[in-house]
């Protein structure tokens, strides 16, 4: 078979391979799958071993499978001047084995056989014992040096070498070597030579090898070398038999190679030896991308751009590749907003961003181009752009892995989907425990921060007037104090505190990370506070209340005297104490006044002047007092001191003369105003009258003045 239709066959078995996997695999039809990304053809690569010695060959990423052809070296032709004999050609092995990216095998190219010598050519191995080829035997005399044989080769496929040819001792001719074998069959033999008939080498691989040496003659003495074999994929061809002329100066030919028998020479000391054996190692080209050393999960917020999801990697088993196309696949790709590739640097993007899947999947092309892949492994980033706050409310673990991918060799892909990136779009809860109260200008507010473990901060809006507008704080912002939407105002920001704490602070004072702009009194303002977690989310937010700040009313209030005096009473008279009572009242930033209060101790159970020994009282009424008749009260009036507001009396102790207001154990109101008052003067007059009855003794009486703003 010639070597072209030999290829020809090797590339309608290839076609025909593909298109059978195609079908049965359930792929789609060719004009349909994939839609953006090409498959490559597979293309392959030799490695060629053919100098004798032992070699170390390491497999290259990606490669799993090669082709392994082994050649035994050629046996050494004879030396004399009686008509030697030719050595034998090397045997042919191959087999498909499997190997592991990375890891070494041994290789040993055999040594021709020596000349005049019956030591065969050395047998050629790959890995040892996976795939050997028999050396041709050497011949010392006008003996036959025997083929190298299939039987003591290994492989899957194996042929024997042609042996060499039987010498002519009459006429002192040479024989030639045989051929080796090769993948299209075993190597030709030489022929016998005759009486002055030298023969030339055996063909290589059957006729489809090197082709045999020429024959030496009367007037061409020496015999041809043998013919290499073909860009080293055949046989070598056997070295020419030599002519004896009986000067002992023609020589045979050498084998070719790889494994060619050598001819037989009638020189002493030439080196007609046989062709050294040889290693094939053919495999295809892969460009692999591989999975890398993805990052860790995590969670990022909404509207997050650079999230770094995948890490994939190319390299080329031999040579170079362009990766001009590639598909990402993600999971929750309604949460993405874009996707890009980088290296791992982050230094520069290749293609353009894409912003449109298909589906689950995002197609690169354009942009920058990738780097010229190489056998060095090169190591690359899918990035994502979030989508913003407009998403559903929840959280979205995104995964993305290369699926597919446009190059040139043949393509082994084992990226896949490690990481997940979780974009939280859940708002905490809300704060709880909110209270607050007015001051002078100001209002303190209080709440106890969100439970969730991702709060914060919290943010505080103030709206004026007694209820709260529609307003919200817009998502992933963060606010200062003092920023406005279109009716409220930000007043206070907490960043600091720990979920689940109780906090304060004082609009107004500038305290607790609220505003230090005082407010206006009597203005009515109404708060709502709202919890922000790490990823820009915000609550509803929960109302603190409405509050008025007012400046804080003031009130005083003295009497002038500690004690006053009845001296001894008598039947005979009404009885003024002495001293009167002065009590001097003042009250600001009221809204309604303020008020004087009297009480009474009495006795403890009743009002009214108290003895203990014996224990006998004086009542207190509302009465008007005699002589001779018991009673006990009080007169109260004003005086035109002070200012402001009019103190006015109650009429139960605005009397004159003898009349009395009785006193109580409680506060009665003496004398109040509806208005702020200044220094205002209220003096109460004193009267007791006795009977007959009445016991003597010492008596008292303690009464108290307070004053309270209304």
């Amino acid at each position: 078979m010639k070597f072209g239709k030999f290829l020809k066959f090797i590339k309608a078995t290839i076609i025909f391979t593909i298109i059978f996997m195609w079908i049965f695999s359930g792929w789609p039809q060719v004009m349909e799958f994939p839609p953006d990304v090409k498959m490559a053809q597979a293309a392959t690569y030799t490695e060629t071993f053919s100098t004798a010695g032992n070699f170390t060959w390491i497999a290259p990423i990606g490669v799993t499978t090669t082709t392994v052809e082994v050649w035994g070296a050629g046996g050494g032709g004879s030396i004399g001047n009686a008509g030697g004999g030719g050595g034998g050609g090397g045997a042919y092995a191959s087999a498909v084995v499997n190997v592991t990216p990375g890891n070494a095998y041994s290789i040993t190219v055999g040594a021709g056989g020596l000349t005049d010598t019956v030591s065969a050519g050395n047998n050629s191995t790959f890995a040892t014992t996976s795939v050997i080829a028999d050396g041709g035997s050497g011949t010392n005399g006008n003996t036959k040096g025997a083929a190298g044989l299939a039987g003591n080769s290994s492989g899957t496929i194996v042929f024997s070498g042609g042996g060499g040819g039987l010498g002519n001792t009459t006429g002192d001719v040479g024989a030639g070597g045989g051929g080796a074998a090769g993948p299209n069959g075993t190597g030709a033999t030489s022929s016998d030579a005759t009486a002055n008939t030298p023969t030339a080498g055996g063909a290589g691989n059957a006729g489809s090898g090197g082709a045999g040496g020429t024959a030496g003659s009367g007037t061409t003495c020496p015999g041809g070398a043998g013919g290499p074999g073909e860009n080293h994929a055949n046989g070598g061809g056997g070295g020419g038999g030599a002519d004896g002329d009986g000067t002992n100066t023609c020589t045979g030919g050498i084998g070719g190679n790889p494994g060619g028998g050598g001819g037989s020479s009638e020189l002493t000391g030439a080196t007609q030896t046989g062709g050294d054996g040889q290693v094939r190692i053919t495999y295809t080209i892969w460009t692999v991308l591989d999975n890398g050393t993805d990052p860790s999960n995590s969670t990022v917020a909404p509207a997050s751009t650079g999230n770094y999801v995948d890490q994939f990697t190319f390299a080329v088993s031999t040579s170079t590749d362009s990766v001009t196309a590639l598909t990402v696949t993600t999971a929750n790709t309604s949460a993405v907003a874009n996707v890009q590739i980088w290296n791992e640097a982050m230094t520069t993007q290749y293609f353009s961003t894409v912003s449109s899947p298909t589906g689950d999947t995002w197609s690169f092309s354009g942009g920058t181009a990738m780097p010229t892949i190489t056998t060095s492994t090169a190591f690359f980033r899918v990035v994502f752009t979030a989508k913003d706050h407009s998403l559903a409310s929840g959280t979205y673990g995104v995964t993305g892995y290369v699926s597919a991918f446009t190059s040139t060799n043949a393509q082994s892909l084992t990226d896949s989907a490690d990481t997940t990136i979780t974009i939280d779009n859940l708002a905490p809860n809300g704060a709880t425990a909110t209270s607050g109260s007015a001051g002078d200008a100001q209002v303190t507010l209080n709440w106890t921060t969100s439970n969730s473990n991702d709060f914060s901060r919290s943010v505080v809006f103030r709206w004026t007037g007694a209820s709260a507008g529609s307003e919200t704080p817009s998502e992933g912002v963060d606010y200062n104090v003092g920023d406005a939407t279109s009716t409220a105002t930000i007043v206070c920001v907490r960043t600091s505190d720990a979920s689940s704490t109780a906090v304060s602070g004082v609009d107004g004072a500038g305290t607790g990370g609220c505003s230090a702009v005082a407010l206006t009194n009597g203005q009515a303002y109404t708060y709502k506070v709202f919890q922000k977690d790490s990823y820009g989310n915000y609550d509803i937010g929960v109302s603190i209340g409405t509050f008025t700040p007012n400046i804080a009313a003031t009130i005083s209030c003295s009497t002038n005297i500690s004690a006053t005096s009845f001296s001894n009473l008598t039947t005979a008279s009404v009885f003024t104490s002495s001293p009167n009572a002065s009590t001097t009242m003042s009250c600001a930033n009221t809204s309604s006044g303020c008020t004087l209060y009297v009480k009474d101790a009495g006795n403890g159970s009743n009002p009214g002047l108290a003895t203990s020994s014996p224990a006998y009282l004086i009542p207190s009424t509302t009465a008007t007092l005699s002589a001779g008749t018991e009673g006990y009260g009080i007169q109260a009036t004003t005086t035109a001191s002070g200012s402001g507001g009019v103190l006015n009396i109650n009429a139960i102790y605005n009397k004159a003369g003898n009349d009395v207001g009785g006193l109580s154990l409680s506060n009665v109101v003496i004398a109040s105003s509806t208005a702020d008052i200044s220094n205002r003067e209220v003096v109460t007059t004193h009267k007791a009258t006795i009977s007959n009855v009445t016991i003597s003794g010492n008596y008292s009486d303690t009464i108290t003045y307070s004053c309270f703003v209304n």
